[in-house]
């Protein structure tokens, strides 16, 4: 009996031992407030700090999203737990790039391509002058408007030049012979748009489109180092 006592004090003893020995290893660094040394302190803060960093993913989720970029399977979750506002506008601005791809696989030539375009930006800088000239929009919610449609625009300038690039585009005529034929064009049936500004022409025209509606919103943004960058001309294909 006594042996038995013995060795069940000695296990016990072992296994409090092992646990003194694994919170040690798992966690040298923290000790009482009084014993850190300066040093220790600073390093602290320092881990701290990129830990928050590195577990914070919404500034480069929100460049992603200016950009008109799509986002990982891992930035959507993020946002769903996260910022369920924000996804909501990711979706929304998916959505945009959807329908205007949509929109380009039912031309019939590349005038229609081009007259589709100048359409849709036509229709996104009519709303960023409405967006900026409405007194009734406080500042803040004007800056988070623009910087929406800046990320719809860029989506939609991505988009459209996936399509030229593509065999598709390569293989469409000019013009569109059928609706030659009856005197009218096929363009004519497109959605109503806002076309106020109608020579966008080319991809380096509708660059400076997008450069517009960027510099708008840097007017509009709280702070210098809360205004979108390198944004306005941004058509990376790959996003």
């Amino acid at each position: 009996m006594f042996i038995a006592g013995r060795v069940r004090d000695s296990v016990n003893l072992a296994a409090l031992g092992s646990k003194w020995q694994q919170k040690k290893q798992e966690d040298p660094i923290k000790k009482n407030d009084e014993e850190l040394t300066a040093q220790q302190r600073e390093l602290q803060r320092f881990q701290e700090q990129l830990k928050e960093q590195r577990e914070n993913k919404s500034p480069e989720i929100s460049a992603k999203l200016m950009a008109g970029g799509k986002l990982t399977q891992e930035e959507i979750e993020y946002l769903r737990k996260n910022d369920p506002q924000k996804l909501k506008e990711y979706e929304e601005i998916q959505q945009e790039r959807a329908s205007y791809k949509k929109q380009l696989k039912s031309c019939k030539s590349k005038e229609e391509v081009e007259r589709l375009k100048m359409a849709r930006m036509g229709r996104y800088m009519s709303q960023a002058k409405s967006i900026a000239s409405d007194s009734a929009i406080p500042k803040g919610e004007k800056y988070k408007l623009m910087v929406k449609l800046l990320s719809e625009a860029n989506g939609v300038a991505k988009e459209h030049i996936k399509f030229t690039r593509s065999l598709r585009y390569a293989q469409l005529p000019e013009e569109d012979e059928d609706a030659k034929k009856k005197g009218s064009t096929e363009t004519e049936e497109l959605p109503k748009e806002n076309t106020e500004l109608t020579d966008v022409a080319s991809d380096g025209e509708a660059s400076d489109e997008l450069e517009q509606i960027k510099l708008m919103a840097e007017a509009l943004a709280p702070s210098a180092d809360a205004a979108p960058q390198g944004t306005g001309g941004d058509l990376d294909v790959k996003a």
